[in-house]
């Protein structure tokens, strides 16, 4: 799902300058907050356009057609061939969200087990490696898009 919006990377572009420019010059906090905060903004929701579509083909919603005709030309039987390409994805079902009390009670349950049988620090470098590891993985998702962009094709 590479974008070819031009402000789309433009916002991703500003947002690792800002994080590496931060890290090298002094920059104003309120000006750095209010930039990183348009553009992470404008970013998002751009993405969650193009999920919002996605989503809308994966309920069986079909894309609308450029040139107004619905399947005028589609006579020999190939929406079977069409329904095959769609991709599919997860929703999110009642079962899955009356599992969630029961996942953070065994989650709770599990962090107040390692409480219990180990020292403090072995629990928090167990807990500060797990948030690394969730960390590097949601930047990696985040830039997936623009290093699509700027990659081979």
């Amino acid at each position: 799902m590479a974008s070819k919006n031009p402000l789309v990377l433009l916002s991703f572009a500003t947002i690792a300058a800002l994080w590496v420019g931060a890290q090298l010059v002094d920059i104003h906090y309120v000006a750095n907050l209010m930039v990183l905060v348009t553009a992470i903004l404008y970013a998002a929701c751009h993405l969650s356009l193009t999920l919002r579509e996605e989503q809308a083909l994966a309920r069986g919603e079909k894309p609308p057609t450029e040139s107004g005709d619905d399947n005028a030309d589609n006579k020999d039987g190939d929406d079977e061939e069409e329904e095959d390409e769609r991709p599919q994805y997860e929703t999110l079902k009642t079962q899955d969200a009356m599992q969630f009390p029961l996942i953070g009670s065994a989650s709770l349950f599990g962090l107040y087990c390692a409480f219990k049988f180990f020292d403090k620090d072995t629990v928090n470098l167990i807990i500060s490696v797990y948030f690394c590891l969730v960390g590097l993985a949601a930047l990696t998702a985040s830039f997936a898009p623009v290093l699509e962009t700027l990659g081979p094709k």
